[in-house]
């Protein structure tokens, strides 16, 4: 071996199973083989779990260097293989790679590594839920639980616990939304009994109302002194639609919206109508858009942007849509196909 700098008996430890909130140290001895000094420029972590220290930055020839791994593995879960490359100034073998292998169970299995997904009909029904939280080991608890909201949901959290010789959660939450659209909660469980175990944080993602979808859902409008027109198929997940119980939000000076049947029962056609001035207000609104709504559904966003600076941000100038959508014939010659 030509490197000057090697590990002294193995660059490899096996320090077996962990949990996840086992913080381990480990040190490697190197030494420099070579005849001229070895400076260790800088420790470079193979993950963000792991980081390094160097007991010198300047290895003489025959001398040594300790070099101490710390290992978080909070955010490993399973087998791993992470550690440090040390760099050194070295022009022909300038790296080193100090590693750590092993295996990280989590304290408690059962939960999610992703917001749970809730789904609610409409606004104010309540939805349950169930998980069911396993200690990986005795003398591991959970404490009283944190709940936290975005401020328009309700979330009730029931536990039942079994002590036995490894701890049993069965958590029973009850999320209920105070109005229609998406939603978020945490909730929060500090873990007794391992001092530097982090708590573990269950979170939520809860919708509520039925999807409502515009097609299309962007449109380029111009300055120019002419009435714009376009056209929205907004599409429920009811049976059947009715004109009379559509809204759209906020009413611009100058932009007209009506609807009326469209060919499927669970459809509308909306019609928007965007007079020189409207095209005033779009440009000046802070975000250009219109909120389709119908009853028991979320809003569907349908938003607007000035053409000339659409087509100064792509370098071309933006395609037309097709006149089944848009028209800007002031006159009505042109017809709208359906």
């Amino acid at each position: 071996m030509n490197d000057p700098l090697q590990a002294i008996g193995t660059n490899s430890v096996a320090i077996g199973a962990l949990y996840s909130c086992d913080i381990t140290n480990v040190s490697f001895r190197v030494v420099n083989r070579g005849k001229v000094p070895v400076v260790i420029e800088r420790l470079k972590p193979t993950c963000t779990c792991t980081t390094g220290t160097a007991s010198t930055n300047q290895v003489a020839p025959g001398g040594e260097a300790v070099i101490t791994l710390r290992f978080d593995p909070n955010t490993i879960n399973g087998v791993f293989d992470r550690g440090v490359w040390v760099v050194t100034d070295d022009a022909e073998t300038p790296y080193l790679r100090l590693m750590l292998t092993g295996t990280v169970t989590p304290l408690f299995s059962g939960l999610s590594e992703k917001p749970i997904s809730i789904v609610a009909k409409e606004a104010g029904a309540p939805v349950t839920n169930h998980i069911t939280l396993v200690a990986a080991g005795a003398g591991v608890l959970l404490g009283s639980p944190t709940i936290v909201t975005n401020g328009a949901l309700r979330m009730e959290v029931m536990i039942a616990t079994n002590t036995a010789e490894t701890a049993t959660y069965a958590i029973t939450t009850v999320a209920t939304s105070l109005e229609l659209g998406r939603q978020t909660a945490e909730i929060t469980l500090p873990v007794i009994g391992r001092p530097t175990a982090e708590p573990l944080v269950i979170r939520f993602s809860v919708v509520s109302g039925l999807e409502l979808a515009a097609i299309p859902n962007r449109f380029d409008f111009s300055l120019d002194n002419e009435p714009q027109t376009y056209r929205v198929i907004l599409r429920g997940k009811t049976a059947e639609m009715d004109p009379a119980a559509f809204t759209c939000a906020p009413a611009l000076e100058g932009v007209s919206v009506t609807a009326v049947k469209g060919r499927r029962p669970n459809d509308l056609l909306v019609r928007i109508e965007v007079s020189p001035k409207g095209a005033e207000a779009l440009y000046l609104s802070p975000d250009a858009s219109l909120l389709l709504g119908y009853p028991g559904h979320r809003p569907a966003t349908v938003t607007f942007a000035n053409e000339a600076e659409t087509e100064e941000k792509s370098g071309s100038r933006p395609s037309r849509l097709p006149s089944i959508f848009r028209s800007t014939d002031p006159d009505g010659k042109k017809k709208f196909r359906f």
